[in-house]
């Protein structure tokens, strides 16, 4: 071989070794500052050569305790930052690189760790099972600027392996971000969204660019937005994302069980020419793009500064929900607040025309003969009347006050008019509050009763609920099948459900103490979700088929706001009068009509 050859081939294969070396420094050899105290430890992980930091824990009464993903047990796990000498463990000693995973007994009971210094403490070892684990990295080390403001993306990379081990993605993440509304603004354990470098698989087949990891702080039993979006994704032509439990941790903390839920604009899978972001962008330059601003044309937001292309009736998704500040929004007639979320770069000329067409297929639903007088179109050219009648019956069943009540959390799409000129309900989304959950009103009031009031809360339902051929689908729909479901397979979803979660929520309710549900074990907070679901269903079948007398029972304070209200079967007994301790008085009871005296408990409705 001629001399040169050699030569250039021994350059090439040097720069291949020391690239590989290079991997090697960035995946595993990152130099640890030895510790000097448990409180410092690290633990890590290996996954197929990937290593993943595991941070110790120390609650407030100065307890530690290692949380680690399902699986370790049969991976490599050591120390990332013992000093030369070692630890003692339990009396034995623990060298650098020394792999911990097959001592006996190491998630059953504490174990005493002490440094040659003096220092000693008891630690905890507690091992979930049955889930995967993600492990994300953001680019500062810290989530401090993404908590302060859910509007700031950070870049960071990310390890995700399912519950056998296996490593599903490794890689960059374009950004992590925190979402929500009140659990971004009250609750300490913060939901996220994170965009990938790349589509990648998570869920089988489909690929996902973002996803969207729901911290389910407001749902003790962590299981409801599991049993709704999967319900849905059986049993209805709705659209659902799937779903994925996950423990999560971000630089090397333990951030408790987390679902991972595909992204709202995913789920609906806006392609060709219903694409309708991709369109934007194709009409528009690199440079208008990032510079295009917000701007408002009275009740609608949108960009301004964009060509819009030749066709902008489709793809839209749109929520509904409370008034807020966001780049795309408009308010229909009825006074309807609709954010549009897709496409997220939406142009003035786009936000009106879909402002519209909402506006359009409302003065057909709220006419008397549910006619457009303008048009002459009836509401079932407006609206696809299959996936109205389920969301409506979906909502009711599982009685969600996001929607019942709040209006909010509510979405709706459409496509372009060469696809279908039909308004869509759904995807579903955010049932945390369903299924009894304790919602706030007034301090201790709560809308958590199976019997609570039905049809009245729903968006347009007191124009649409009326209609003969809604309410035709809604009863076939409840009937022979949501009815079946609960009957037949909720008990054993359930079952199913809260046994896979049921090792990572015992690390999650040592991460995030305090109040779990009404009862003192998780078992019993699963069965009074059954309980709960199967008297609903009982409450729905008696007042949409059977059509048992209900009277409504509202409670209002002093100026006149709903406190709380549910139905009472026709010649029964009020059992349920709500107390109310926010007015900084002594709550007397509650006044009947004009009289004079209180209502009490045991009094019949007639």
């Amino acid at each position: 071989m001629p001399k040169k050859k050699v030569v250039i081939i021994s350059v090439i294969a040097i720069l291949i070794l020391c690239l590989l070396a290079c991997i090697a420094v960035f995946s595993y050899g990152r130099e640890y500052e030895p510790a000097s105290s448990v409180s410092e430890l690290l633990l890590g992980v290996e996954y197929s050569g990937n290593t993943a930091e595991i941070r110790i824990w120390e609650n407030e009464d100065g307890e530690y305790y290692f949380f680690i993903p399902t699986g370790s047990a049969d991976q490599s796990l050591k120390f990332l930052n013992l000093p030369k000498s070692g630890i003692k463990l339990d009396g034995e000693t623990i060298k650098p690189g020394m792999d911990i995973s097959l001592r006996r007994d190491l998630f059953s009971e504490k174990h005493s760790i002490s440094f040659e210094n003096g220092t000693s403490e008891e630690v905890s070892f507690l091992c979930s099972a049955n889930i995967g684990a993600m492990f994300i990295n953001t680019e500062s080390g810290s989530t401090d600027s993404i908590h302060a403001d859910k509007n700031v993306k950070e870049p960071a990379s990310a390890l995700v392996v399912g519950f056998d081990g296996k490593t599903k993605y490794n890689g960059d993440l374009d950004y992590i971000k925190c979402r929500g509304v009140s659990s971004f603004l009250y609750c300490d354990k913060k939901s996220y969204t994170i965009k990938f470098a790349k589509k990648v698989s998570f869920f089988g087949e489909g690929k996902n660019e973002k996803l969207v990891l729901i911290a389910n702080h407001y749902d003790d039993s962590k299981i409801k937005n599991k049993l709704a979006y999967d319900y849905v994704r059986d049993n209805s032509v709705v659209l659902a994302p799937d779903s994925e439990y996950v423990d999560l941790y971000i630089n090397g903390e333990y951030l408790g069980n987390y679902l991972v839920c595909q992204n709202i604009e995913e789920i609906v899978g806006m392609s060709g020419a219903d694409d309708l972001k991709a369109e934007n962008k194709a009409v528009n330059s690199k440079g208008s793009l990032s510079l295009a601003i917000p701007s408002s044309e009275g009740e609608i937001r949108g960009y301004s500064g964009l060509n819009s292309p030749s066709d902008i009736t489709g793809g839209y998704i749109i929520e509904i929900e409370d008034p807020t500040d966001v780049p795309c929004s408009f308010t229909t007639e009825s006074g309807v607040f609709c954010e549009v979320v897709y496409p997220d770069n939406a142009t003035i000329e786009e936000v009106r025309y879909i402002r519209d067409y909402m506006n359009e297929a409302e003065r057909a639903f709220t006419s008397e003969d549910g006619v457009n007088p303008d048009t002459g179109k009836h509401y079932s050219e407006y609206i696809d009347i299959e996936s109205w009648a389920e969301t409506f019956v979906i909502d009711e069943l599982f009685s969600d006050p996001d929607k019942t009540v709040s209006n909010r959390s509510i979405f709706l799409y459409k496509f372009s008019d060469n696809t279908d000129k039909h308004i869509f309900a759904g995807p579903v989304w955010d049932f945390d509050l369903a299924l009894g959950e304790e919602t706030w009103v007034n301090d201790n009031i709560y809308l958590d009763y199976p019997n609570s009031t039905t049809g009245e809360g729903l968006v347009y339902s007191e124009y649409l609920l009326n209609r003969a051929d809604i309410n035709e689908k809604m009863e076939s729909y409840f009937t022979e099948t949501a009815a079946v479901y609960v009957d037949d397979h909720a008990h054993a979803k359930i079952r199913s459900v809260s046994d896979t979660i049921k090792a990572s929520l015992a690390l999650e309710s040592i991460r995030w103490p305090g109040a779990k549900g009404r009862y003192a074990s998780e078992e019993a907070n699963w069965e009074y979700i059954y309980w709960f679901l199967t008297n609903r269903k009982d409450f729905l079948d008696e007042v949409w088929i059977q059509n048992v007398e209900y009277h409504e029972v509202v409670f209002l304070d002093s100026a006149g706001n709903i406190c709380e209200s549910y139905k009472i079967k026709h010649g029964e007994p009020i059992t349920r009068i709500p107390h109310v301790v926010s007015y900084g008085g002594v709550f007397a009871g509650w006044r009947f009509g004009d009289r004079d005296w209180l209502l009490v408990e045991g009094m019949p409705i007639l």
